[in-house]
């Protein structure tokens, strides 16, 4: 349930708008943890007493701000790299380190345990561990997303790029953002370009056509298929439910690209400039170019 309140808690922003920086995601998750850690043992010193607060603060609030990062990363994956990162995947990592965490401290002392075992040495020992491990694996996995490039997020928002942070209460959105599952911005763009081109293509099929009697033939049986049923309201309500449970792979918002001062291989964005996260070099504004080739892939797949 603790590592489910962090998921929420970021899961939610996930795809707005303003959550254009790989980095921020992470941070998002960061805050989380630290928040989730930092009430929780406000809770333990008020129902004990000071020394345990002083206690939790060295182990359970660091563990506690590892498995929001990891979780934040995770979701990094699902937006800037395009995997299916959902809910299950995304928690299991956390809950496997945190579980295994309490189980340690938490192992009630028995005899028919051995006694090495019920040292508090071990379990300071195995306590500590954990924690490292959960840094070491979270520095590991951030190393995919170390490519993304970086975005001026205050300056999009200063150009009205971008929506501005504001209270998750006012923005009246607490239900509907879990049937979100891609960049709203993104999607608009992909659909524009993905008209230019069915646009493009009945253009070329109407001067192929043109003079040899089959034009009218190839319009009718368009006029049909645009103007096919709508799907059945159950097959709808079924369909969105099934994709808030298992959501279908998010198109990814960044791009494959070649650094052209320090020659790195990094990952632009498709919908704002952004800079080398290597190097602070500008990338290039082919954002049409990138989108045209991302919804070819996804339809040829």
């Amino acid at each position: 349930l603790e590592e489910l309140l962090k998921y929420i808690a970021v899961r939610r922003i996930l795809f707005k708008d303003r959550v254009v920086d790989a980095g921020g995601v992470a941070v998002y998750g960061l805050a989380a943890g630290a928040g989730f850690a930092s009430a929780e043992n406000i809770q333990y010193a008020l129902a004990n007493s000071v020394d345990v607060m002083y206690v939790r603060m060295v182990l359970t609030i660091p563990l506690h701000c590892c498995t929001g990062l990891i979780i934040g990363i995770f979701l990094g994956y699902r937006k800037f790299l395009g995997w299916m990162c959902y809910c299950l995947p995304t928690l299991m990592v956390p809950v496997l380190i945190h579980g295994t965490f309490d189980f340690v401290l938490l192992l009630p002392r028995s005899d028919w345990i051995p006694a090495f075992f019920n040292s508090s040495g071990f379990r300071a020992a195995s306590a500590w561990g954990l924690l490292f491990f959960a840094v070491v694996f979270a520095r590991l996995i951030w190393l995919r997303l170390d490519s993304v490039c970086v975005v001026d997020i205050r300056s999009m928002m200063r150009r009205g790029l971008v929506s501005r942070p504001n209270c998750c209460c006012l923005e009246c959105d607490c239900c509907s953002v879990w049937c979100v599952h891609q960049d709203p911005v993104l999607k608009a763009r992909e659909e524009a370009v993905r008209e230019q081109r069915r646009y493009d293509r009945l253009v070329r099929h109407r001067e192929n056509c043109q003079g040899n009697g089959l034009e009218r033939t190839r319009s009718q049986k368009s006029h049909r298929s645009q103007t096919s049923l709508p799907s059945s309201v159950g097959g709808v309500l079924v369909r969105q439910v099934t994709e808030v449970i298992l959501p279908p792979g998010p198109p990814c918002q960044t791009i494959k690209a070649t650094c052209k001062e320090c020659q790195a291989s990094v990952r632009a964005h498709l919908l704002f400039p952004s800079f080398c996260p290597h190097c602070s070099a500008k990338m290039p504004d082919d954002l049409q170019l990138g989108l045209s080739s991302t919804s070819s892939d996804s339809e040829s797949a």
